[in-house]
């Protein structure tokens, strides 16, 4: 088992990257240094943190719980910067070891570890459980945990009509930000051999603007992962994918698939713009030649 040698942030977050490696070996060490790491979490006072308030198992339960489609779920971050980029405000917060928050986490909610950042792991109520009997636990969650092998993946267009919120937000978000020329939504499915799905998750491609820098499409790409993930919390695994125009090599996977209809609106909105601007053109010509 993972000693008391694991304590800070990077750490923790070193051994989650290493399990994604589809070692049986690095995913129990992940599982045994998080039940000896120190966490933060936020406190329940600090209301508002999220939209969506649960039914929690007591007036009494400390901690903020958020209800995301048909789950509730508990957020736990490696740090305190993490939790105020979650919640878009600086709640008040509290430390607290992976193993009490197993322990506390009411029953059939789920565990979140770093919602919407780059490194990030969702565990499951029989994952929770699994975790609490201790090095036999360990085995068995990280041998459930093993992900089939994926042959290859299949891109299907995402319409306003698979998520309306979801949809509304990017279209806000576009709009609002000159730098963005479209956005590209596709559902991406892992397929293994027998072509069944197996890993299913949201790819959002982001065309910028030629012009845009490095450090603009960054800020955009991070921008639009934190607002996606409080929006998505508990419902969709996704990925926001960055580029310099639609052609961009980033954004290759989402070539075949059409600009989602809102952002086609932005562009119907701009067309608009132009004509109106011509019809005054055309009216002040005229207006002086006959005067």
């Amino acid at each position: 088992m993972m000693s008391e040698e694991v304590k800070e942030p990077k750490d923790i977050l070193r051994l989650m990257e290493d399990a994604t490696s589809g070692s049986r070996e690095a995913l129990e060490a992940f599982y045994s240094a998080f039940l000896e790491t120190e966490f933060t979490i936020i406190e329940r006072a600090s209301q508002g943190s999220s939209p969506r308030e649960p039914k929690y198992p007591t007036e009494f339960f400390p901690f903020l719980g958020v209800r995301g489609g048909d789950k509730t779920w508990l957020p736990i971050f490696t740090s305190v910067e993490a939790a105020n980029e979650w919640s878009a405000s600086t709640p008040n917060t509290t430390s607290i070891k992976g193993a009490d928050a197993l322990n506390r986490i009411p029953a059939e909610w789920w565990l979140a570890l770093n919602p919407g950042e780059e490194t990030s792991k969702e565990f499951s109520p029989w994952e929770i459980n699994t975790l609490k009997s201790g090095p036999d636990g360990i085995k068995a969650a990280a041998e459930d945990q093993m992900p089939a092998l994926v042959i290859e993946h299949e891109y299907t267009p995402f319409t306003a009509q698979d998520n309306q919120a979801l949809a509304e937000k990017l279209k806000s978000l576009s709009q609002s930000n000159d730098k963005i020329a479209s956005i590209r939504v596709a559902t991406e499915r892992g397929l293994d051999s027998d072509n069944k799905t197996i890993s299913e998750r949201i790819l959002i491609g982001i065309a910028c603007e030629q012009g845009t820098s490095t450090e603009q499409m960054e800020e955009i790409k991070g921008s639009i992962t934190q607002e996606i993930a409080t929006l998505l919390i508990g419902e969709n695994a996704f990925e926001v994918l960055v580029g310099i125009g639609e052609e961009a090599l980033s954004l290759g996977r989402l070539k075949e698939i059409p600009p989602l209809c809102a952002i086609e609106s932005k562009n119907e909105f701009n067309m608009i713009q132009i004509l109106l601007i011509g019809l005054i053109v055309i009216y002040l010509v005229i207006f002086l030649i006959k005067f």
